[in-house]
């Protein structure tokens, strides 16, 4: 008896052995159940081919002349199109909102996990945004891959080397590709899973309809993401004041001198002193706002080691619920303790600027040139919102429910 075998083109999956014989004897059971079914493997065709994007034809576009490989070009534009089609299917089959978006993280083991926004309600609470959901996951699936005898042991080494960024509309929609949140921003803003060089990566499309790989790393996204802020016993008078270019031109705008940045800072400072609502998280942070000439106070109240109110933006909401959309933001100063030691003794920054609340005022009632003001062990630090964040997120105003 003679077996050949016979592709089955109505299941390019699948290859069907039949029986071929002169005599038309009964398929042997044991060959039969040997050889019926065998699975076809089939190449997965490249996303690159799918959207007719030829790699070698892309441009990578940086401001700090990253330099990658042709292969890690490659990759990063399969991984950013991968995202870009797990965006597509969220926002067909899942998502609320009117915009998915999704990111494709990749981690310094060269392993890869996708996440995409989810969106519950139109509530703040129950909605998170696709980086957010790929570090979770791959958090996770990290943490699984480990014993228990080995998380007593050894450190988990979670380190997240890029983000690969896309949303669901058709790709290099946005000339300027796609970038984090605010509440991404403050998350990447941490210092245990993510250093300067962690990478965003995305497609634009040129005025030519040419494509461009754009890469920023979290460093000019955040270019104070490891400062650490201190209150000290020395007087504000006593310390040095240093202003940035942003800065000097935005405090002439706004007629606001020397002898105000020290009496916002020292005001800010006693109510830190004065705050007793900080005692959960061992974190206490105060601040001061300045809108439409008139000071606000806000200290941070803690509900729970987790939960608690931003003290800037608890200013801010006083201004805003004076003054309503009439209100103008001009200056926001903070006073705080950046360090904390962990139960295991090691210290950790978390930093007292909120990046988070600099997005959302942003957004409305403050402004690239709103000054920002922090101490140190020796210096009165004056900044400008665009000094904190120079590589301007967008704000998505038709975030809304389908």
């Amino acid at each position: 008896m003679k077996i050949n075998p016979v592709f089955n083109y109505k299941n390019s999956n699948i290859i069907n052995f039949k029986s071929q014989t002169t005599n038309n004897n009964a398929i042997d059971n044991t060959l039969k159940a040997k050889y019926s079914l065998v699975k076809c493997v089939k190449k997965k065709e490249s996303l690159t081919k799918k959207y007719g994007i030829n790699p070698d034809e892309v441009k990578v576009v940086s401001s700090e002349n990253i330099k990658i490989s042709n292969e890690e070009k490659k990759l990063l534009i399969e991984k950013i199109l991968e995202s870009h089609e797990l965006a597509k299917k969220n926002y067909n089959y899942g998502n609320i909102a009117r915009i998915s978006f999704a990111t494709n993280i990749g981690l310094a083991d060269g392993s890869w996990y996708l996440g995409t926004n989810f969106n519950n309600t139109r509530n703040d609470i129950s909605s998170i945004c696709g980086e957010r959901t790929a570090i979770v996951g791959a958090y996770n699936k990290l943490l699984k891959s480990h014993s228990i005898e080995e998380s007593n042991s050894a450190p988990l080494n979670f380190k997240v080397k890029y983000l690969a960024m896309a949303n669901h509309k058709d790709i290099g929609t946005d000339k300027n590709g796609a970038s984090p949140c605010a509440e991404c921003l403050s998350w990447l803003n941490t210092q245990r899973y993510f250093d300067n060089n962690t990478t965003i990566a995305s497609l634009e499309k040129n005025d030519n309809g040419k494509y461009s790989l754009r890469l920023n790393t979290i460093g000019q996204y955040l270019p104070y993401r490891n400062e650490v802020n201190y209150v000290l016993d020395k007087p504000c008078e006593e310390l040095d004041i240093k202003i940035s270019k942003n800065a000097i031109e935005s405090a002439k705008e706004k007629n606001m001198s020397k002898e105000d940045f020290i009496k916002i800072a020292k005001q800010t400072k006693n109510l830190y002193k004065k705050n007793q609502l900080a005692n959960v998280s061992g974190q206490n942070i105060a601040a001061t706002v300045i809108a439409n000439g008139e000071t606000f106070n806000g200290a941070k109240i803690d509900f729970s080691k987790r939960w608690f109110m931003e003290p800037a933006l608890y200013a801010a909401s006083k201004a805003i619920e004076k003054y309503g959309n009439e209100t103008k933001i001009d200056c926001i100063c903070y006073s705080g303790n950046s360090l904390y030691t962990d139960t295991y003794g090691s210290f950790h920054n978390d930093g007292v600027v909120s990046i988070k609340t600099l997005g959302f005022l942003e957004t409305k009632y403050a402004d690239r040139n709103t000054l920002v003001i922090s101490t140190d062990n020796d210096s009165i630090n004056i900044r400008t919102i665009d000094d904190y964040m120079p590589q301007k997120f967008k704000f998505h105003q038709t975030y809304e429910i389908k």
